[in-house]
């Protein structure tokens, strides 16, 4: 009989997390997650150098009437080393399948541009002074769509060259 060695299941760690969860459970009204322990995480673990959130209190469901449960969006970014899914889960309290790891260059500040939904027209907007960051996050996020733009604007490697040399 031959014996198979399964490998560890390899957890999930990022640099970047985003995640959205409501502050009680829409049936039950259980609290699930509250400011006080989001700010207490947000100041405990030093891994976590940039963070921002905000609480939507007046989405509308698909139905086009009915307002979403308010719930948080936490974005926060741990760039010296990749933490686990699994702990941003402990710290926060919260199931895993509520912290999203977004992809790509610039993910945080997608992410972090997504608090206000001041990009999404067909959503609700809410005021840039409902998200709490401990960086000058709008003018990171001016920042990062200059930067955008910048790359955008070249076509081909040729003409990238073509600036280069002028």
């Amino acid at each position: 009989m031959q014996e198979t060695s399964e490998k560890p299941k390899k957890e999930l760690s990022s640099r970047v997390f985003n995640i959205m969860q409501y502050l009680r459970h829409p049936t039950t009204g259980e609290t699930l997650l509250t400011e006080e322990t989001v700010r207490g995480v947000l100041s405990t673990y030093r891994t976590i150098t940039d963070w921002a959130y905000i609480i939507h209190d007046r989405d509308i469901k698909d139905d086009g009437i009915t307002i979403k449960p308010p719930h948080f969006h936490i974005v926060i970014r741990t760039p010296r080393s990749p933490v686990t899914i699994q702990k941003i889960s402990t710290w926060f309290g919260i199931p895993e399948n509520f912290i999203d790891i977004p992809k790509g260059r610039g993910a945080f500040y997608d992410c972090v541009g997504y608090l206000t939904h001041a990009l999404t027209p067909d959503k609700t907007r809410y005021l840039d002074e409902n998200v709490q960051s401990n960086f000058d996050w709008k003018q990171a996020l001016e920042n990062y769509y200059a930067s955008k733009d910048r790359n955008r604007k070249y076509t081909s490697k040729n003409e990238k060259v073509d600036e280069w040399l002028l």
